[in-house]
């Protein structure tokens, strides 16, 4: 009966731990900064940042190993969508997203809070 237990528990714990965290960005606004560095604009209707990344937002799956660096309040690249390159930073506030796009001579960056679950 032990070794039964034991078999379960360990199995469970591989299951869960090869299980790739999931990340869910909801974007509040964005800026297109020309490559120059001039401000060229400002996106914050929630509808088009809506039809940009879905009701539910940017899901993005990444590794476990990557969820350490949330604690080193750095920025870190965690994948990338057709929205662009995505990166995380942890901090006191929660985690911060970005997703960034390069779209001709411009850069456009959204911002972002995210959560991070499991399974």
């Amino acid at each position: 009966m032990k070794k039964i237990i034991l078999i379960l528990l360990f199995s469970n714990f591989i299951i869960f731990s090869a299980n790739a965290a999931k990340v869910n960005c909801m974007f509040m606004n964005g800026y297109t900064i020309s490559k120059n560095g001039a401000w060229v604009a400002t996106e914050d209707d929630f509808m088009k940042l809506m039809d940009l990344f879905g009701a539910e937002g940017l899901n993005l799956e990444i590794d476990n190993s990557l969820l350490a660096k949330l604690d080193t309040k750095q920025p870190f690249f965690a994948g990338e969508t057709s929205n662009g390159k995505v990166y995380l930073n942890g901090g006191d506030a929660g985690v911060e997203g970005r997703a960034i796009k390069i779209e001709g001579d411009n850069i456009v960056i959204y911002y972002g809070f995210c959560t991070v679950g499991f399974g």
